[in-house]
């Protein structure tokens, strides 16, 4: 009796060994798996922000002859990066007002030339970031922020543009850009399109099972400096958009430090909202204003 007794305790502790072991196998795997996957999520985030679109010499040719007032331009940064994009003469005034674009993260920012025609009376500056079209460089969120706040300043200063009359204007990833730029020179308004609070808090929505603010290089963080900005803001935010809720922009412009306005594009997407009924619209009601407003100083 007692050996059987004793035996039966023998198996029962080579049982409780062998879960504990099958437990520790499990949670160790678990453990490596998360690691894997923010190993992954930390190197490869740099390829998921910035999908950079690049350009051949033979497109900007094409791109060149499809314009009318259209010239390209080039900019040498103070790290000696040559950047590429156009500008685009859309006034007549010897001084003209001047809207400075940036785009999505995988945008290509002659793309946007194709709208100039709804921004009539306005010149346009769109240059592609480091890495896209033909710009050279390697794209990040200083290299951008530093790069906004020299090619505003090499505009600026040049005798046929009204420097009291300079917007930014910035889609999605580069509402961000534009966002800075305002917290970092004078400008007469910002339009932010598509625009978000911060691209950690965008990306925690979407990963919530890992802290995304412990390893995020290149984080966007609008909504910190958005109440140290006075200056006159519209948003723009798709109904439908699934990449950026319109959660987002309302709590941008919630914390907005100067004037703002928001506008719900009815039935569109994040990559739709230029077709939505009254874009275009409120962007140049939003822009009257501004002209408007400058009169009245």
């Amino acid at each position: 009796m007692i050996i059987r007794d004793y035996l039966s305790l023998r198996k029962l502790e080579v049982l409780i060994l062998k879960i504990k072991s099958i437990i520790r196998a499990v949670v160790i795997s678990i453990v490596i798996g998360y690691m894997s996957i923010v190993c992954i999520l930390y190197f490869s985030q740099d390829s998921m922000i910035f999908i950079n679109q690049t350009l051949t010499n033979a497109e900007v040719k094409i791109i060149n002859s499809q314009f009318e007032n259209c010239e390209e331009v080039r900019i040498t940064t103070t790290d000696n990066i040559k950047l590429h994009g156009w500008y685009v003469k859309n006034s007549e005034l010897k001084k003209a007002p001047l809207i400075i674009y940036f785009g999505g993260n995988a945008e290509e920012v002659s793309n946007f030339i194709h709208y100039k025609d709804s921004l009539k009376g306005w010149d346009i500056v769109a240059i592609n970031y480091r890495g896209y079209g033909l710009s050279e460089g390697k794209p990040s969120e200083k290299n951008i922020f530093k790069d906004a706040e020299y090619i505003y300043d090499s505009f600026a200063k040049r005798s046929d543009i009204d420097n009291n009359k300079i917007i930014v204007m910035g889609r999605s990833l580069g509402s961000g850009v534009a966002v800075h730029l305002a917290y970092e020179r004078k400008l007469a308004g910002v339009i932010l399109v598509t625009p978000y609070d911060s691209i950690t808090k965008v990306a925690q929505e979407e990963i919530s099972y890992i802290p995304v603010s412990l390893f995020i290089k290149n984080p966007f963080d609008s909504i910190k400096i958005a109440p140290k900005i006075s200056t006159p803001m519209i948003a723009l935010a798709a109904e439908n958009d699934t990449f950026i809720p319109p959660k987002h922009a309302i709590k941008l412009v919630e914390k907005w430090g100067g004037s703002h306005e928001i506008k719900i594009v009815k039935n569109t997407e994040h990559n739709t909202i230029q077709n939505g009924e009254g874009y275009w619209e409120s962007i140049n009601e939003f822009l009257i204003r501004i002209v408007e407003s400058l009169k009245s100083e």
